[in-house]
């Protein structure tokens, strides 16, 4: 093998695949990085059996052929090169690859490509074309609700669904629900499949956020493929049944609290610094006449007092009586964190019941919040 490139785009290639290398198997091949060079594609491939990630590049192929080389090695090796001349990499037959660059040289130790395990192969289908900023929003949106208990695996990756011409995602972590969706005019195929939230970390860390190139999204019965511009992720799917999440959504609300984003997101900031040695409890008292209140309290750091003079609340019929409910001060900012609409409308019924947020100016997304006891 014998290629000739430039240091940046091969140390964007590198660093794109380098995230699916194992940092803990016992297999060595698994902390190496596949290169194979054929025609004018360099393609750079890593695995750690759950998830494997492929990114390809042009080059000048003067030899094709192909061999692994250690992930962070490689990476090191590549980017104390020279920026601006031609890089020179050279494989021989006992798998020594020499990088050349100028008047420098560097030679590593590799091992057989024919040790690398082989990646699935996924038939493109592009079930689901979307552009790359909308996916990621997507996934954004939905990933902060995703459970990081292992013994409950069907909650630690998000549903897709696709079906009556629209993609929807869902995750829960049975404490908070967050679910978006979005038209798919010409989606025929109906599915629901459960991918694991690590593979779509890595896909919403690659997207470009302003791209309207499109994602194309591919399965089987067990694995799922993203593809956009030039990188490939394929990742199992989790076996198993997803909750039915439509009933975790409220029907119905007694309670509609409006106002700008930024100015609850720095409020609830605020009362979640004393909160914190309370199981991160953040109080929320509204009142029939149109005032809200937050507050958090700890015997040990001190409390916490707002008043949101900006927040329009608005109570059900015949309400007289304020209403004092309680939040995890992090699940809350997590959505603020994530809303791009000026505006939030939360939804409350009791102080018992689940709340909804939701953008003011985008229906398709919402935010189903558990209450905790306030005593």
């Amino acid at each position: 093998m014998r290629i000739v490139t430039r240091r940046d785009e091969l140390q964007h290639a590198i660093s794109t695949v380098a995230r699916a290398v194992s940092s803990r198997s016992t297999l060595p091949i698994l902390s190496n990085i596949l290169l194979e060079a054929s025609g004018e594609t360099l393609t750079l491939s890593a695995t750690d059996l759950e998830i494997g990630i492929q990114a390809t590049m042009t080059v000048e192929v003067e030899e094709a052929g192909s061999t692994t080389l250690p992930a962070r090695l490689l990476a090191e090796v590549v980017s104390a090169q020279s920026a601006g001349a031609p890089l020179t990499i050279e494989r021989d037959d006992q798998d020594h690859v020499s990088f050349r660059s100028g008047r420098s040289q560097v030679e590593v130790h590799g091992l057989p490509a024919d040790e690398f395990p082989v990646l699935p192969r996924i038939t493109p289908t592009s079930i689901v074309p979307l552009p790359q900023a909308q996916l990621k929003r997507m996934i954004g949106q939905c990933i902060i609700a995703v459970s990081t208990d292992e013994t409950r695996a069907r909650l630690t990756g998000m549903l897709l669904q696709v079906g009556e011409s629209r993609l929807r995602l869902v995750a829960t972590d049975t404490h908070r629900l967050a679910t978006r969706s979005q038209n798919l005019p010409e989606a025929e195929a109906e599915l629901a499949v459960i991918v694991p939230a690590r593979a779509l970390r890595e896909v919403e860390r690659q997207l470009d956020g302003a791209s309207e190139e499109a994602v194309q999204v591919d399965f089987t019965d067990s694995q799922v493929q993203f593809r956009f511009e030039g990188v490939t992720i394929i990742s199992r799917l989790i076996e198993g049944e997803f909750p039915n999440y439509r009933k975790v959504i409220p029907a119905a609300h007694e309670w509609t609290l409006t106002g700008p984003v930024g100015l609850l997101r720095e409020s609830v900031r605020r009362c979640a610094i004393v909160s914190r040695d309370d199981n991160r409890k953040l109080i929320l008292r509204a009142l029939p006449s149109g005032e809200l209140h937050l507050s958090a309290q700890s015997s040990k750091i001190g409390s916490a007092q707002e008043e949101l003079d900006g927040l329009s609340v608005v109570a059900g019929t015949g309400t007289t009586e304020a209403l004092e409910i309680a939040f995890n001060a992090d699940y809350l900012l997590d959505v603020l964190n994530q809303l791009d609409s000026d505006e939030v409308r939360i939804e409350l019924t009791a102080a018992n019941q689940p709340a909804a947020v939701r953008p003011v100016s985008d229906e398709e997304y919402v935010y189903v919040l558990m209450p905790m006891q306030i005593v």
